[in-house]
């Protein structure tokens, strides 16, 4: 085994001890984007999960276009839709001289080279994680890509894992779970990994709940008003800390 081979396999044992699944799930993916940066030599990274046939970004390191955050990228569209589409990672040199050169999303914060690999389990592809702009060297390499994915699957696991250990925690969540139909069958990991189909499951029954215990529905209309609020002050929350990690990236650049 040589030094590199070494050096990165003793980074995964210290990565396993440091992403902690108890710290809930956003700080580790932003632990996962900055490692995967710092790992790769990269100086960007983002991760997106799925939610059915569309990405969005969770997290990312370095420069990110603050619309990003907003924006979905669907199954089939540019790099990131295309390793979602087909399972297989992506591998570029050189970006303006790729298939994906007119429909890259942000070709101009992207750098020219970049790779990106799928987040999946044997079920179902659960996210894209994606790295641009090498530093010190004008492409990514293959050794790269082969360290890259075993980074995808690496993080797949953490991101699972973190998930899991979120659902077993919330007696809201198990209960929910186990007063739903579920066709005959037994509730499966599966379907804990599939957040579009627990989202609705989740859902419906903090509905049932609320109208059991005798709310209105304009009260449970204010209840659902109250989470898309505080959604909206988390994608506002990114968007600010995007904008600095910019700030400080065109500041250090100077």
């Amino acid at each position: 085994m040589n030094n590199q081979s070494r050096a990165l396999l003793d980074r995964f044992a210290a990565l396993s001890e440091e992403l902690d699944p108890a710290n809930g799930l956003e700080p580790v993916l932003n632990m996962l984007a900055m490692e995967t940066a710092r790992i790769l030599d990269a100086e960007n990274a983002s991760l997106m999960l799925a939610q059915g046939d569309k990405l969005q970004v969770h997290s990312h390191h370095g420069r990110m276009p603050e619309e990003a955050y907003n924006g979905v990228v669907r199954k089939g569209e540019g790099v990131s839709g295309h390793v979602l589409s087909t399972g297989q990672p992506v591998f570029v040199e050189n970006i303006e001289e790729s298939p994906f050169s007119r429909s890259a999303r942000y070709p101009a914060s992207s750098g020219k080279s970049l790779m990106s690999v799928p987040l999946s389990t044997q079920e179902h592809a659960i996210g894209v994680i994606n790295v641009s702009c090498p530093r010190h060297r004008n492409a990514f390499s293959e050794p790269d890509l082969k360290t890259f994915r075993i980074l995808g699957r690496f993080a797949t696991t953490i991101i699972q894992a973190t998930q899991l250990r979120s659902m077993l925690h919330s007696r809201f969540a198990i209960t929910a779970l186990a007063t739903t139909p579920h066709s005959g069958r037994d509730i499966r990991v599966e379907d804990i990994h599939d957040p579009e189909k627990l989202s609705r499951i989740l859902a419906k029954s903090f509905y049932r709940e609320l109208r059991q215990m005798g709310f209105s529905p304009p009260q449970i209309i204010n209840s659902a008003s109250e989470i898309i609020s505080e959604l909206s002050d988390s994608l506002r929350n990114k968007k600010e800390l995007s904008h600095k990690n910019n700030r400080k990236q065109d500041e250090a650049g100077k």
